[in-house]
């Protein structure tokens, strides 16, 4: 019988703690659970791959990063500790502990009912706002990078990896940068998430909007269980941008409102200056276009309820309970980047609105009675959490 090799990192010390589980390992590095040695408190702790931090400035711009996401202090980020360096060389970024599961395993479950999926995008918009109020952009927002913290007896969505990567430009010799497709691409499998400008390596166009196409390839997603574009590298999404717009999400799943479908739509231009501003301003156009639908609509032709989302009380009640989520399992899970404390509820001030946004008005009972809409059949596939991408 083979005996299993002990990981030599397991034991590791990181300031007063010490690592003691591995959780699992992701594009970005292997994440560990570790331990105080007095009082037994709980961090994760990333160790980065070392094709990550191979160039001399890297460490530094890192550093920096984590320093700028420190500084935004919002209850929708993870919380991050710091960034340092191992005896043993690696470089590790240390974060809050929390229970719960990457949102990619929530939509494996399905039934993502309306009010979730409101929830979802309020607190994503809100903290997505701050950053960029900051100039950070997230660049790789995806199912697999926003948490479902278990805090209590409420679900709390958490963004990870903010900022983290720099989207590569494509190589000459059909390699993404850094790494190549199904070894150490961050991007490999996710990149139908990137947005046109992203994708071709066009830095000076990179901006809020490219935060909020991916945005608009998750609630596509949702609604109709595939994507806008096809791609899994980013040559293969670059050259996809290049000849064609995303496939309209009707032609997918006609059961959604058209008024629906315009603003997910809107999300996905290939010019940036045609999707929305910022990302309250998409929220207050999704929550409009969703008006008069029954909340308790779950993406999978149910309609359970019929009570209509208010669009005077929806900022009052951001957050939802653990009993809303159908089938939901809270699962000891391990973030990987940015938010506040454990335990500590979202109940701070919004972060910095865009005023005077048009809210489209309800759509009439005759053009949304009767639509059944469709839910995913499936999510991205996740092996665990941290996830690893395929």
């Amino acid at each position: 019988m083979t005996e299993r090799k002990k990981d030599p990192l397991l034991e590791a010390c990181v300031g007063d703690f010490q690592l003691t589980q591995k959780l699992g390992a992701g594009s970005l590095g292997a994440t560990y659970v570790a331990r105080s040695r007095e009082g037994g408190r709980r961090i994760a702790v990333k160790v980065m791959d070392d094709h990550l931090i191979k160039d001399p400035g890297t460490p530094e711009r890192y550093l920096q990063r984590t320093r700028s996401i420190q500084h935004l202090k919002h209850p929708n980020l993870i919380e991050l500790l710091d960034f340092d360096q191992l005896e043993t060389g690696e470089f590790y970024l240390s974060m809050e502990y929390l229970e719960g599961e990457p949102f990619s395993m929530r939509m494996q479950r399905r039934k993502i009912r309306l009010a979730e999926m409101m929830t979802l995008l309020e607190q994503v918009c809100d903290v997505l706002t701050r950053g960029h109020s900051r100039k950070i952009i997230h660049r790789n927002l995806k199912p697999s990078n926003i948490f479902l913290a278990t805090i209590g007896k409420e679900k709390v969505y958490k963004i990870m990896d903010f900022g983290v990567i720099k989207a590569p430009r494509p190589g000459r010799d059909g390699n993404s940068r850094p790494g190549s497709p199904g070894t150490s691409d961050p991007f490999f499998g996710t990149a139908v998430y990137l947005s046109p400008e992203l994708a071709r390596g066009e830095e000076s166009r990179v901006g809020p909007h490219s935060d909020i196409y991916s945005l608009g390839v998750i609630l596509y997603k949702i609604l109709t269980d595939q994507f806008p574009i096809y791609g899994s590298t980013i040559e293969e999404v670059a050259a996809y941008h290049a000849v064609r717009d995303a496939m309209p999400l009707r032609d997918y799943n006609p059961g959604v409102p058209e008024s629906v479908a315009e603003v997910v739509m809107k999300c996905l231009e290939r010019d940036v200056d045609e999707r929305f501003s910022s990302p309250m301003e998409l929220f207050f156009e999704f929550q409009g276009a969703c008006a008069g639908l029954p909340v308790d609509l779950s993406f999978d032709g149910t309609l359970v309820g019929s009570q209509a989302i208010s669009l005077s009380n929806t900022r009052s009640n951001p957050r939802i309970r653990m009993e809303d989520l159908p089938g939901a399992t809270p699962g000891t899970a391990m973030p990987s980047t940015p938010g506040t404390p454990t335990g500590t509820a979202p109940n701070a001030a919004p972060a910095e609105k865009t005023a005077g946004h048009a809210v489209k008005s309800p759509a009439s009972a005759e053009k949304t009675a009767g639509h059944a809409v469709k839910s995913p059949a499936s999510a991205e596939k996740t092996t665990g959490v941290p996830e690893k991408e395929k």
